[in-house]
């Protein structure tokens, strides 16, 4: 993956740094503020979201700052995720519902993002019991994962998360208290848990 960053960042004349999370700690305790922040536009380029190819010819789509923050903001709004709330989450920040909608929409809301390192039912479950989740986030083959998970259990996430999908709403235990809301489409979907703290 280095050498591959490397060779693409060759022909970059205005690229200012390059950062390998593999020493991340290291990376943010040797940080030392010597420029300022560039000033940002809304309409400037934040990021270059890849496609898949799903409905077509995989391709770069550019997103922009304004986009970015306005969809988050109205993704946040749709799930009604309380001010202060927490959001658990498993889904990958290199995709744009887990890195602009989930992290941005987050902050909107100024809430708790707990990111989960790899979706495995036990430990989002944990996470959402530990955490008091208000809201999880995730593809519909995630929360079907969750509601099929052996030891699901509302006395551990009241109102565990159901998703809007036919699929996730038609499981057994998709139902007794949960609200769910499909935030951005379907899918990625967003469910959002009542749980009461």
């Amino acid at each position: 993956m280095t050498a591959i960053a490397r060779e693409a960042s060759a022909g970059l004349p205005d690229l200012r740094a390059t950062v390998c999370f593999g020493d991340w700690p290291d990376t943010v305790r040797s940080h030392q503020e010597t420029d300022a922040l560039p000033t940002v536009r809304p309409g400037d380029a934040a990021q270059i979201q890849y496609t898949s190819g799903t409905t077509g010819f995989p391709k770069g789509a550019l997103l922009h700052h304004r986009g970015l923050v306005t969809n988050a903001r109205f993704m946040i709004d749709r799930t009604q995720l309380p001010r202060r709330g927490a959001v658990v989450s498993a889904m990958p920040l290199f995709h744009t519902a887990g890195c602009a909608m989930g992290v941005l929409g987050s902050a909107h809301q100024r809430a708790s993002y707990v990111l989960c390192q790899l979706f495995d039912p036990t430990l989002v479950l944990t996470a959402a019991a530990r955490h008091h989740a208000d809201m999880l986030a995730g593809v519909p083959t995630m929360l079907i994962a969750l509601l099929s998970h052996p030891d699901f259990d509302r006395s551990t996430c009241p109102g565990c998360p159901v998703c809007s999908p036919a699929a996730a709403l038609s499981h057994p235990n998709s139902s007794a208290g949960s609200r769910s809301a499909s935030a951005c489409g379907s899918p990625p979907c967003t469910a959002r848990p009542n749980c009461r703290r």
